[in-house]
């Protein structure tokens, strides 16, 4: 990991004189300078986005539980660790509930808070990758569906019917595995029905509605002979779209 950004916000000299010295021994940890109150500490988490941060439940002009859930609010959180002396449980359930990676009794044994500041940091930035391709996941997904969506409205299904939705999520989720559209009944419409809250029967009759509308205004003419069976249409689709399926 790169050098690890500590900041310290609390109003406990002795507290914060000792840790500070203590992390400061470490070349890969940057301590920057303290901060007294929660005001003050969350300006500075925001302008310099610290990878830890430790602070106290009792702050002045901005409480730490509220320092807490703003800090958590940013796009990129830091890693929170609570040192205090107070000890409440509804106070450990909010910090629990509002994110703070680690709580630490003081007085802190200062052997175990290097590791934890590591530790800590590490399961932040896993976190946040994994956040990020998540992120990425999804906008590839509504990409895709936004195309197959497209795609079926130019061949002549309406976007309004409940057909053109299921036919939708039916070509994403064949894409995604071929086989399903094997044995409709048994395989895609099942799936179909089980993300969109409906049952088979009515993705069925749907799909077949949709695909009778296509056809009846034009939009399959050039392509298909006949109006074409719901397997029929779905894998015209999928080769048209030309979208490798797994």
């Amino acid at each position: 990991m790169d050098k690890l950004k500590v900041l310290i916000i609390d109003p406990d000299d002795h507290f914060s004189d000792l840790a500070g010295h203590f992390l400061a021994k470490f070349p890969d940890l940057e301590l920057l300078t303290r901060e007294r109150n929660g005001r003050d500490g969350l300006r500075r988490i925001r302008a310099e986005l610290p990878d830890v941060v430790l602070f106290d439940l009792l702050l002045s002009e901005l409480d730490g539980l509220s320092l807490l859930r703003q800090a958590m609010e940013l796009s990129s959180p830091p890693s929170m660790i609570c040192c205090t002396r107070f000890y409440s449980e509804v106070a450990l359930e909010a910090i629990r509930t509002y994110g703070a990676s680690l709580m630490l009794f003081k007085p802190v044994d200062l052997q175990s808070l290097r590791p934890a500041i590591v530790d800590c940091a590490r399961l932040q930035r896993t976190v946040r990758q994994f956040r990020r391709s998540a992120l990425e996941f999804d906008a590839d997904g509504d990409r895709q569906i936004a195309r197959i969506r497209n795609r079926l409205v130019a061949l002549g299904v309406p976007s309004k019917l409940a057909g053109c939705n299921y036919l939708t999520e039916g070509v994403r989720l064949a894409i995604s595995d071929v086989a399903l559209t094997r044995n409709l009944s048994k395989g895609l419409y099942l799936e179909i029905s089980r993300s969109m809250d409906t049952t088979p029967a009515r993705v069925e009759r749907c799909i077949r509605n949709a695909i009778s509308v296509a056809y009846q205004s034009g939009g399959l003419e050039g392509k298909m002979l006949t109006c074409p069976s719901n397997k029929e249409f779905i894998h015209y689709v999928l080769h048209d779209l030309d979208i490798p399926s797994h």
